[in-house]
């Protein structure tokens, strides 16, 4: 979950009464991450990401839809509005949207063909609010740190045991290794 997700997020749940964000999750897609990446980017993860992020928001549903069966985009996409629309319409009755929020132009026609009574809004395609992509990211988690959303941050944090003897440094280096990171 970056910041740019929660950034559209609440710009897209000022402009509705209520906004459902959905959590796609692929088992394909999965696989093409680092083990590192796949141990913590679950499904499960992902989830709580979103959950904890939002849970404040009372008109914001989330709900998620496993695509791991279908095809991928764009030959998969009848599928996985029929998936979508069932995931949404089962967990809250939902059956139409007035709107259809993303940030990637690319997506359009998929939204223009499976949501024609839905208006296509657009937040900053252009990435000028909050500048990093998804794939950045993943290539270099370290360097683009900051754009990681606090929830997600938690569970990309590794773990590091310091031993020593009394009075050999550990309180200090602690101290120092958590400034120098951040966290």
């Amino acid at each position: 979950l970056r910041k740019g997700h929660v950034s559209a997020i609440i710009r897209a749940v000022s402009q509705v009464d209520e906004l459902h964000v959905v959590l796609c999750w692929d088992e394909k897609f999965q696989k093409t991450l680092t083990a590192y990446q796949q141990k913590v980017q679950t499904k499960i993860n992902r989830t709580l990401w979103l959950t904890n992020t939002f849970k404040h928001y009372n008109n914001i549903k989330i709900s998620v839809v496993d695509e791991s069966n279908i095809k991928s985009y764009p030959e998969g996409e009848v599928d996985f509005t029929k998936l979508l629309m069932n995931e949404v319409y089962h967990n809250y009755k939902c059956s139409h949207f007035d709107k259809v929020f993303s940030s990637e132009v690319e997506y359009n026609g998929y939204f223009q063909r499976n949501f024609p009574d839905s208006e296509i809004v657009l937040i900053d395609p252009e990435r000028k609010m909050v500048d990093i992509s998804a794939t950045r990211v993943r290539n270099n988690l370290s360097l683009h740190w900051d754009y990681i959303s606090k929830e997600a941050q938690k569970d990309f944090v590794k773990k590091v045991c310091i031993i020593g003897v009394e009075s050999s440094g550990k309180s200090t280096l602690a101290i120092n290794l958590a400034q120098y990171y951040g966290t």
